[in-house]
């Protein structure tokens, strides 16, 4: 039975994430592994607790892994065509004069950034162009 058809005859709403789960559940089960689906959630959630998973809240109810990488990064979005983007982090600087004048650590871990890329500048004309100058 295919992902679809399970999540359907369930009565369950059909997400990517649950499609994406079932799928993932599949390739392991190929691969002989006995793993149950409370398992896969149990794990990662642990990965997020642990520093390995980065879990990102996309606003609309859904939710985004990424394997966390060595260097801190930001998901740069233009607001115009919604070309996106990784962008090494630009708050570390930031960051640290905060905690010195404050005491506060800041959060920078989900914080997404939206702009206006360039393709998009040169389409609309001057609209955008201030930053430029």
């Amino acid at each position: 039975m295919d992902s679809l058809s399970i999540l359907k005859s369930n009565s369950l709403k059909v997400t990517e994430c649950r499609m994406n789960l079932l799928e993932l559940y599949k390739v392991l089960i190929e691969k002989g592994l006995d793993v149950e689906y409370s398992t896969v959630y149990r794990t990662i959630n642990l990965f997020i607790q642990k520093g390995i998973l980065t879990k990102y809240d996309m606003k609309d109810g859904k939710y985004y892994y990424k394997l966390r990488e060595t260097h801190h990064t930001h998901k740069l979005k233009c607001e115009i065509c919604q070309k996106e983007m990784q962008i090494e982090c630009p708050l570390e600087e930031i960051s640290q004069k905060i905690y010195k004048e404050t005491g506060y650590s800041l959060d920078c871990k989900d914080i997404d950034l939206k702009a206006v890329c360039k393709g998009c500048k040169e389409k609309n004309g001057d609209k955008y162009n201030n930053q430029d100058k």
